[in-house]
């Protein structure tokens, strides 16, 4: 929670700095510098929004109350939701996103909720421990009947012990 809270502060600054500003100089401002100044805290909205939301799935799954609903799907729609969010945070750290897709695309049925979410926390955690300016590699090959999605940082990497316990 000390992490989530933490990461939290930054949207929130955002949205309270530059609410400050537009409300200080909003008559003295020229309309594109307004507009520029709209688009950043609607930005840091959506930021805010989308760290409530894995929180708010992450309780869900410490409670054990997912509910499973698999429906035919495109993979490659619900990686370009998630990339359209989480672009925002990579170009602040100088990120560059290179996805590669390998196949032809095959629809898949599955939970679109729960897949967004596997994929938004490996693309997320790759943004996040990714030493800025370096580059994150996404791979979505579509194999016979199986799909293999990958993601790859330049970042530190995940400690051993955690790494033992990733999966449980």
């Amino acid at each position: 929670f000390s992490i989530l809270a933490h990461d939290l502060r930054g949207p929130f600054n955002a949205l309270i700095g530059y609410s400050e500003l537009l409300i200080r100089n909003f008559k003295n401002y020229p309309p594109e510098k307004v507009e520029t100044q709209l688009n950043f805290i609607l930005d840091s909205s959506k930021q805010t929004f989308y760290m409530l939301t894995n929180l708010l799935e992450w309780s869900r799954s410490q409670r054990e109350v997912i509910s499973f609903h698999p429906d035919p799907i495109s993979f490659k729609t619900i990686v370009a939701n998630e990339l359209r969010f989480l672009k925002q945070l990579a170009d602040r750290k100088e990120i560059a996103v290179v996805e590669k897709v390998i196949g032809n695309e095959q629809p898949v049925k599955a939970d679109p909720n729960l897949i967004g979410t596997v994929v938004r926390n490996l693309i997320s955690n790759a943004i996040k421990y990714s030493f800025k300016g370096k580059t994150i590699y996404i791979t979505t090959n579509y194999a016979d009947s199986e799909i293999i999605f990958s993601v790859r940082d330049e970042g530190e990497g995940i400690y051993p012990a955690i790494k033992e316990n990733l999966f449980k």
